[in-house]
């Protein structure tokens, strides 16, 4: 006899690592694999019969009963951008971009800790992550035309500033149900998990960026690119559980290179060599 419906197989990867296989809806599982095989992954549960086959059960084998409540993830996203641009003669002009974003997780999910193969149990975990995070761009740039020394030049100067507000609060709890693969009765759970937080920290992030980039054209068919920028980023985040605080600033120049060739208007040819930070 055969248990449960028969579903879909999904997965051939995670199943041939049990020694089964599909054929007409029902999982035959290969020889010298002892008395039953269980892939909480696939939500595969077998009983051999005297076929040695066994169905797809089309239940859950993990997570909670109450999962509308406590399995749950729940996003809020808030993004903002202004630009401003003024042309301030025909040689220089000016862009300024402002953006701001505020970002909210709720995440709570109950997942597989650890499979008793001998028990054919299954031991599930359940855990929280609380994040809210806020931060702010700002980018200017000058755009100017001129000729230097016969050529036509297209210089770009550029200043970015940002800061970024990380604050992350997760738990964890273990061992908080025990399911039976082959008879699963999945536990109604709280949505919150019981004991001090395994992470809470505040993160802050600030970049600083000065840039600078001259567009050569040298005659209709050829433009050279060379620009140069340079990064100050730092970063601190406070543990408050045990009162640590980590702290790095880097600083490094990026320089940039390229070459363009238009043989004509529906032709474009590039190359270019930049390293980034």
């Amino acid at each position: 006899m055969a248990l449960g419906d028969t579903a879909e197989a999904n997965g051939a990867a995670e199943r041939s690592r049990c020694g089964a296989h599909l054929k007409g809806g029902t999982v035959h599982i290969g020889g010298g694999r002892g008395k039953g095989c269980a892939v909480s992954h696939e939500k595969l549960a077998c009983k051999y019969n005297s076929e040695r086959t066994c169905k797809l059960l089309t239940r859950r084998q993990d997570g909670a009963a109450n999962a509308r409540d406590a399995d749950y993830t729940h996003t809020t996203v808030h993004a903002y951008t202004g630009v401003v641009t003024h042309r301030i003669n025909d040689t220089l002009s000016l862009r300024n971009a402002t953006r701001y974003y505020h970002y909210e997780l709720d995440r709570n999910n109950t997942t597989t800790a650890s499979v008793n193969a001998a028990a054919r149990t299954v031991s599930l975990a359940h855990g929280n992550i609380f994040r809210r995070e806020h931060g702010w761009s700002n980018q200017t740039e000058l755009t100017q035309r001129a000729y230097l020394g016969g050529l036509k030049h297209e210089l770009l100067y550029g200043l970015e500033l940002g800061q970024q507000n990380k604050d992350l609060v997760s738990y964890a709890q273990r061992n908080v149900g025990t399911v039976d693969l082959f008879n699963p009765v999945l536990p109604t759970l709280a949505r919150l998990a019981s004991g001090n937080p395994t992470n809470d920290n505040l993160g802050r992030f600030e970049t600083m960026g000065l840039y600078v980039q001259d567009m050569i054209s040298i005659d209709e068919q050829w433009k050279v690119l060379a620009g140069l920028r340079y990064d100050h980023f730092k970063q601190e985040t406070g543990e408050r559980n045990t009162g640590r605080k980590l702290q790095r600033t880097d600083n490094d120049i990026s320089p940039r290179l390229g070459a363009v060739y238009q043989p004509d208007a529906a032709q474009s040819y590039y190359l270019s060599w930049s390293r980034s930070f």
